[in-house]
């Protein structure tokens, strides 16, 4: 799963480049594997507590709500809303400003010239047109990274789209729009 930047060896040095859907399917596969039985399209709605333990989770589904009990229940929702929900303390953004981490869109794009866009994000080109492009309000702000998961002509691209408070549903709308 693991695959060298060949295509752009001096972009980032800091990751381990992975290609996203060997990955996915390599780690289905073991959690099958191992017993776990995967439920997908499910939404955290409450947990089950036993004093201060939790013991369990209720979650929707389009089909029916339900109860789910377990010896170890892993939060999983990344906001910490089972953590939250049960009443465990926690921070939330930056202690000084309370800033929050933007959200962010993550994308694979095929059929792209990776060397010619690694060459572009590397040149001097690039932070005056995202920052033009955020000017006129076509991008929120002017944050891209660039990774190359190891297909010749693919690239995957992360950007930050908006501060918003995402345990907000309504920011979280706004931040979406």
């Amino acid at each position: 799963v693991c695959v060298p930047m060949s295509a752009a060896p001096d972009v980032s040095s800091s990751r381990t480049e992975l290609n996203p859907e060997a990955y996915k399917y390599l780690v289905e596969r073991r959690a099958i594997d191992a017993g776990v039985e995967i439920l997908y399209g499910a939404l955290f709605s409450e947990v089950v507590t036993d004093g201060n333990r939790v013991v369990g989770a209720v979650i929707d589904t389009k089909s029916e709500t339900w109860q789910i009990e377990a010896d170890i229940v892993v939060d999983c929702t990344g906001d910490g809303d089972v953590a939250a929900f049960a009443g465990a303390r926690f921070d939330k953004g930056e202690r000084e400003s309370g800033a929050l981490q933007p959200i962010s869109m993550l994308f694979l794009a095929g059929n792209v010239d990776v060397a010619r866009v690694f060459a572009f994000w590397a040149s001097e080109e690039r932070a005056p047109l995202l920052r033009a492009a955020c000017d006129r309000g076509d991008i929120p702000m002017p944050s891209m990274a660039l990774h190359n998961p190891g297909w010749e002509r693919d690239i995957i691209v992360s950007m930050s789209r908006a501060a918003c408070d995402a345990t907000d549903a309504f920011g979280l709308t706004r931040g979406q729009i």
